[in-house]
């Protein structure tokens, strides 16, 4: 996911290239470009966590309920597979996702292609 993150950034900055080109024309500095960009991978990260964390948290619901991952009774006890979350798991989840996110973002956002003002105005043409 880590991967699949960096690339999109990777392809949105080589996209926009002209556009901070023309941000820092008008007088922005590199830092506020970085900020951008980490801006919007943690945006798209965050979306991507969470609708990943809920996601998860319906699967296990719906198996506890319906059990529709059976398990032969003659080798186990039950006849379906039990799931059981915590809270712990949770926030372990949260901060392990978010901490690979954030590393792979800054990263990211450090590899920046850097051009000079005027050359990435004129890269479209």
């Amino acid at each position: 996911a880590c991967f699949n993150l960096v690339t999109t950034l990777v392809l949105l900055t080589a996209q926009k290239a002209r556009e901070f080109g023309i941000l820092q024309v008008l007088g922005s500095n590199q830092r506020a470009i970085k900020s951008i960009i980490m801006y919007q991978g943690v945006l798209i990260s965050s979306l991507g966590i969470i609708s990943g964390l809920i996601l998860g948290l319906f699967i296990i619901f719906f198996q506890n309920i319906f059990g529709f991952i059976p398990l032969p009774e003659d080798i186990y006890f039950t006849s379906h597979l039990p799931m059981v979350i915590q809270i712990k798991d949770i926030i372990a989840i949260l901060v392990i996702s978010f901490g690979m996110v954030i590393t792979s973002i800054y990263i990211s956002a450090k590899r920046t292609i850097v051009l000079s003002s005027i050359k990435s105005i004129f890269l479209d043409k």
